[in-house]
């Protein structure tokens, strides 16, 4: 069976190369490699390139195509799904690892009428060179409780850990573009929506690298997209899903963010519409504390941490 791996990359020279390797030592023998640039100001794809030549013995077919112009995550990795060939895709970002045993271990776990799949991970910080493993908290029960566990507390899918079926994902229209800077939370709730589960195995099979340059920590339009998603998601199911109140404290919410600076008035209106906000009374009367997203399990193990170098 072909998989496609997918490694999407903007200004990523700095980091592409160990992702790259990271592909061509997996254990899993028959892949398609598809390096997809979204319009890099630096020397990223003539790099990509270069790469793609020395190294394609390795793959069954290798491709290195840039985008028409820049036009986001979303863009690039819709982009880089047209040019795919394999049944089955794994997304990479260009700062990010696959650990060896990583398409393996995806490859092990499919399931008849299961399309999405996701996974633990290791976080490295490149700041100081910490590496610790962390696993995701949406439990394996069926797509409607997952979608209603997502609406309330978001769990963390983090878009190195995608795992999905090519012909499916192209059936439900690839990755949404409006939410263009902000690719695995509404793509999951995207698939919930329309009652496809998402299985989650509970292994560190990729590496987040926590850096200055990253997308979430330097691109100022990477939490709007965030918010919009989750504004989107949460006005439109949290009704049909029999959470009213959920929906009505998300409304006031995002009102309040919306609308706080233009006047007393609107400051004001929002602290009438929290009067009648059951759930955020609830929280402020019976705090449980931050909402944890991820597990920490431990710190990386020593194979993890030679993936590294």
């Amino acid at each position: 069976m072909l998989i496609s791996v997918i490694v999407i990359t903007y200004n990523s020279l700095e980091f592409v190369q160990q992702t790259l390797n990271s592909v061509s030592k997996q254990t899993y023998p028959e892949l398609e490699l598809i390096i997809s640039d979204d319009c890099s100001t630096d020397e990223t794809f003539s790099f990509c390139k270069q790469w793609a030549e020395r190294n394609k013995s390795r793959f069954v077919r290798i491709i290195c195509t840039q985008t028409p112009h820049n036009g986001g995550i979303c863009w690039n990795y819709n982009h880089a799904l047209q040019q795919a060939h394999g049944e089955w895709i794994k997304y990479i970002a260009g700062d990010d690892l696959l650990l060896p045993d990583c398409i393996e271990t995806f490859v092990a776990h499919i399931e008849p009428n299961c399309f999405f799949y996701t996974c633990s991970s290791v976080h490295y910080d490149a700041a100081d060179g910490n590496a610790g493993q962390y696993k995701g908290l949406l439990p394996n029960v069926n797509a409607r409780k997952q979608f209603r566990l997502m609406l309330r507390r978001f769990y963390c899918i983090l878009g190195g850990t995608l795992f999905l079926e090519r012909e499916h994902l192209n059936m439900l229209g690839g990755f949404d573009m409006r939410f263009p800077f902000s690719e695995d939370l509404p793509i999951s709730l995207h698939y919930l929506s329309k009652h496809f589960r998402i299985k989650t195995l509970n292994e560190a099979l990729v590496v987040w690298r926590c850096h200055s340059k990253s997308v979430s920590h330097s691109d100022n339009r990477f939490y709007p997209s965030v918010r919009s998603a989750m504004k989107y998601y949460t006005h439109r199911y949290c009704w049909r899903l029999g959470m009213p109140l959920m929906q009505y404290y998300y409304f006031v919410k995002y009102w309040i963010v919306e609308n706080h600076t233009k006047s007393k008035w609107h400051q004001m209106a929002g602290y009438f519409l929290r009067i009648f906000d059951i759930v955020n009374w609830k929280r402020k009367c019976w705090p449980v504390g931050e909402v944890v997203t991820e597990e920490y399990m431990g710190p990386a193990t020593e194979e993890q941490k030679s993936a590294l170098c």
